[in-house]
């Protein structure tokens, strides 16, 4: 039996636990991570707070003027860095300044010492990088800056070496009272103690829920933060804060205790509670792969035991990097074939090390985005989830393929470690085997309800559909709803059977118990056929899992993406040589010279006409007519009036003398990108069967110069 157990090891956890480490207290604090500071509090802007801005006489204005006094203390005593280099809130507008002078009445109030209201010369002279624009400050000499991660270990460690005890990857699973106190149900077995403090974080309301009849919710709340290097650190010297307005807090600009400078956050909420990740805004696979390609020192040990290497070839390695330029089309962008996705321009010897990596990385990606595209279409605005992880081929195409089926529109993955990687919402139920492993069916359709109230699909297929698993759903959901647990994400899930026929059946079943609002989600070797089939047929389904068919793109497991080289620049000149490569398909035969490709749009309606393949210098102005023609049949002509179309440049870009200019949007942005590219096609392009195809023709310079290539060679 403890006095005290801690729930959660985060920063309030870990201070809590050093305070009572100081009394003669059994303690121990009980975490579901592997490690302190996992959580939200790894995850902040490292800022000690000088007071002014929490509610005059309120509990948090008195602690959080106490904890700042308290913290450059602590930092001796504990051996963290903490600097208090203070604080600016700035005014940008003379008509703000009431406000400002409230935030500085607040604080006198509060009780923080030395603030003082500056004037436009006395900030810049603090700051001399800040705006023109700005018209005074409040300045807050007692607040400062600290490193999350080691004020959280070091009271962690402090508690620790006093007695406290930590009890790693032991997640809370239920609380009940027992006559002496609490007994904590986790998933490392049972524990007593006759004191809890609630001290998990964004869980805090889930371990509540367990114990108290007033239920509450907390909905999670994402920050991002962009971390600048140690090159922009001296930038300022303060912590920055706008001035509060309609709008919110806005952003703060800091320097870090490491030298660094963070600026942030948003404020996104979000379904997810492991929201903490940190993600590399600006680099896709692709981009990640140009950056690090190098060789090492062992890299080139082996190309060298394998004995088929010149020495020379194996120098040349040794200092390896791409130093070329590449252009490519934006993720999301509606493409179609013969058109050229990326142009590598670049030393032969450098082009040709990186043509099958970037064959690989596009060719897969693009695969699956097509598929999924396609199944998400034949939802009908249904939410799409991709479940295809266990039947991927490999690792990585499972991630990196619903990182494409993400793009492509599904609304979230059962692949946690994609949601990790690249901050993509990440959805799911249970399995059979976890439902087996419960006495009963009823049993598990509990404990599930009480560890994810909040997103409760439960899975009705494992015994009996119609006479257990749905039955015994409805009276879990009746249980939650007197228990003021609010529905809010809610439901079934169909696995097997006829999923028509059965959907129906839930549906009437769920309607009549007083739950028309529930989810009812289908999976099962689904794809767009099979559900454009249960759609024909009425299925009461609006939740679709995607599993082998997306994530391997069954029927068409292959995209045929090949690279292929169009020109040489002629050392002399600087100018290109086109280059061409025959077959005797003339499908295959490919298109010359420096390209670009510009796509052509109806006016009117914004719906792509055609794309044009194009030579980069040439010029096409709207207000003329422009002649579309097929490449191999030429007699199929299109005439476009004059300021009856526009016209967009796709290939941007990425890659300029081995630089990365091209900053890459976040997966689900490019989903929203993607979507607008969706609605750029005719619905007659669209459709599942014989679909419209969208014309890809060569403009007229480049036909003639294919065709006058062709003749050379015939001529040979």
């Amino acid at each position: 039996m403890y006095d005290v157990i801690i729930i959660g090891a985060g920063v309030s956890g870990a201070a809590t636990a050093r305070e009572l480490s100081r009394y003669k207290v059994k303690a121990c604090v009980i975490e579901k991570e592997e490690d302190v500071c996992c959580g939200t509090s790894k995850a902040n802007s490292a800022i000690v707070h000088a007071g002014y801005d929490a509610a005059e006489g309120s509990l948090m204005a008195k602690l959080n003027v106490r904890g700042n006094q308290m913290m450059e203390q602590l930092s001796k005593d504990l051996d963290f860095p903490f600097k208090k280099n203070g604080s600016l809130v700035v005014c940008l507008h003379e008509e703000d300044m009431p406000n400002l002078q409230a935030l500085y009445d607040r604080g006198v109030a509060n009780g923080v010492k030395e603030l003082r209201i500056l004037n436009c010369k006395e900030l810049k002279e603090m700051e001399p990088n800040i705006s023109d624009q700005a018209y005074a400050a409040l300045y807050a000499p007692t607040a400062g800056i600290v490193c999350p991660f080691n004020l959280n270990i070091a009271m962690a460690e402090n508690a620790n070496v006093n007695g406290v005890e930590f009890k790693f990857d032991t997640e809370v699973t239920d609380l009940k009272p027992i006559d002496e106190g609490w007994e904590i149900h986790t998933n490392n077995g049972v524990f007593r103690t006759r004191y809890v403090v609630n001290a998990a974080g964004v869980y805090a309301d889930r371990l509540h829920n367990m114990v108290s009849e007033k239920k509450i919710h907390i909905t999670p709340r994402r920050g991002d933060y962009c971390l600048l290097d140690k090159s922009a650190g001296s930038h300022v010297s303060k912590t920055i804060f706008a001035l509060p307005g309609k709008y919110g807090k806005g952003i703060l600009v800091a320097p870090t205790v490491h030298g660094n400078l963070i600026l942030g956050p948003t404020a996104i909420d979000i379904e997810d509670k492991e929201g903490t990740n940190t993600t590399r805004e600006g680099l896709d696979q692709v981009i990640e792969y140009i950056r690090d390609l190098h060789f090492d020192k062992s890299d080139i040990a082996y190309l060298r035991s394998v004995g088929i290497f010149e020495e020379d070839f194996l120098e040349y390695l040794r200092d390896f990097r791409f130093t070329g330029d590449i252009y490519a089309i934006p993720e999301g962008t509606v493409v179609f074939p013969r058109e050229p996705l990326v142009k590598v321009t670049a030393p032969i010897m450098q082009a040709q090390l990186v043509e099958t990596a970037l064959l690989n990385i596009i060719n897969h990606q693009s695969l699956i985005a097509t598929k999924t595209e396609r199944i998400v279409y034949a939802a009908k605005g249904d939410g799409v989830m991709e479940f295809g992880l266990r039947r991927a081929q490999g690792p990585d195409a499972g991630t990196y393929g619903a990182r494409a089926a993400m793009i492509a529109g599904c609304i979230g993955t059962s692949n946690v470690l994609c949601g990790k990687m690249f901050d993509v919402p990440v959805k799911g139920t249970h399995a059979h085997s976890w439902i087996m492993s419960f006495p009963d069916e009823l049993t598990a359709f509990r404990t599930y309800a009480k560890l994810y109230p909040s997103a409760c699909i439960l899975l009705v297929d494992t015994y009996d559909t119609l006479n257990s698993g749905i039955p015994n759903a409805i009276r879990v959901f009746k249980e939650m709803r007197e228990e003021g647990i609010p529905l809010t994400f809610y439901g079934i899930r169909l696995d097997s059977g006829d999923l028509a026929y059965l959907s129906k059946k839930a549906k009437k079943m769920l309607d009549e118990a007083g739950f028309p609002d529930a989810i009812i989600s289908a999976s099962n070797d689904l794809d767009e056929y099979l559900i454009d089939s249960l759609k024909m047929q009425g299925a009461a389904i609006n939740s679709w899992g995607v599993g082998t068919n997306l994530i391997t793109a069954k029927d068409c497991p292959s995209f045929g993406g090949v690279y292929k080289l169009a020109a040489v620049k002629d050392k002399t000149t600087g100018e290109f040589i086109p280059k061409i490569k025959l077959s005797e398909n003339a499908e295959k035969i490919t298109n010359p010279g420096n390209k670009t490709i510009q796509r052509i749009y109806e006016k009117e309606t914004g719906k792509i006409i055609a794309d044009l393949i194009c030579l980069v210098d040439e010029k096409f102005d709207t207000n003329n007519s422009l002649l579309l023609f097929d490449p191999i049949e030429t007699w199929k002509k299109t005439l476009l009036a004059p300021r009856t179309y526009t016209m967009r440049e796709l290939l941007v870009p990425v890659f300029l003398n081995g630089t990365c200019v091209y900053e890459t949007p976040k997966v689900m942005d490019i989903q929203a990108y993607c979507k607008k590219e969706l609605d750029t096609l005719w619905d007659e392009s669209k459709r599942l069967v014989n679909p419209h195809k969208v014309h890809v023709d060569l403009s007229n310079e480049l036909w003639h110069m294919k065709n006058q290539l062709l003749d050379t060679y015939h001529r040979k």
